[in-house]
């Protein structure tokens, strides 16, 4: 902004035109999308929901496309209508198997998934086998925002890019 205002300036003048109206009406053309463009640099963290289906299930993940940074994984079996739930997490001191709640919530409502740490060549995470039950499909399905809440560690997902799959998931394995 300061090598922009000093440009506008000098062209005012060149042009004959009031310096600090002209200087007064750029800042004020250029702030609100200068205030964008910083705003969209901090929420562009090139995650997304990442969206796989076949004949045998569907895979709801909030992930970094092409690589296997995923922050959260729904994952279905469309024949037995099992759903998986994956969250990385690491602890000190935490030992494998131990039980926790996940809290997940939005405008939807909340639903609490109990989970299991698990370790494995994917890492620690938590890990729940269960049903897609009303309460989820709601969190999952409205609002915009999705917010989680594991052993007090709380993460926030856009709901918006997921809402395809996660109707795939209601649809194929809601109860």
């Amino acid at each position: 902004m300061r090598e922009l205002v000093p440009a506008l300036r000098k062209s005012a003048a060149i042009d004959g035109y009031e310096d600090s109206y002209m200087t007064s009406k750029a800042i004020f053309l250029l702030a609100p999308i200068l205030a964008f463009q910083a705003a969209t640099a901090w929420a562009d963290d090139g995650l997304t929901w990442g969206v796989r289906q076949d004949g045998e299930g569907i895979v709801v993940a909030y992930e970094m496309p092409q690589t296997d940074d995923q922050r959260l994984f729904f994952s279905c079996d469309f024949a037995s209508k099992s759903l998986t739930v994956r969250i990385p997490f690491f602890k000190e001191g935490m030992k494998d198997n131990a039980v926790t709640t996940a809290k997940f919530s939005s405008s939807g409502g909340q639903a609490d998934v109990s989970m299991k740490l698990i370790s494995d060549e994917m890492g620690n995470h938590f890990e729940a086998t269960t049903t897609l039950s009303p309460a989820l499909q709601a969190v999952l399905r409205k609002g915009k925002s999705l917010t989680l809440r594991v052993e007090g560690e709380t993460q926030n997902f856009p709901l918006a890019a997921g809402q395809k799959g996660f109707a795939v998931l209601a649809q194929r394995c809601g109860g």
